[in-house]
């Protein structure tokens, strides 16, 4: 266990003795993100640490495939999955 990464948000998602969990320092999309991130029937849960350079890219690639409902490059992994 560790809590270092930032003072912004604090997010779990867990399933049957599953967890995951999120601790946010807010960088590209401080006024939404915070994590776990889920796609629309709650099937692809994601946590990540790191920024996504070409997210913009991405998420001009997959608009007609995913509803982005926050501002955070990590979002675009989703529909990667």
């Amino acid at each position: 266990r560790l809590k270092h990464r930032g003072p912004d948000w604090s997010g779990l998602f867990q399933c049957e003795g599953n967890f995951l969990a999120q601790q946010r320092l807010s960088v590209v999309s401080p006024l939404s993100g915070d994590q776990p991130l889920y796609n629309e029937d709650r099937t692809v849960v994601v946590v990540a640490n790191g920024e996504i350079y070409n997210h913009k890219k991405i998420r001009k690639q997959f608009a007609a495939k995913h509803t982005f409902t926050t501002g955070s490059d990590c979002e675009v992994i989703i529909p990667l999955v």
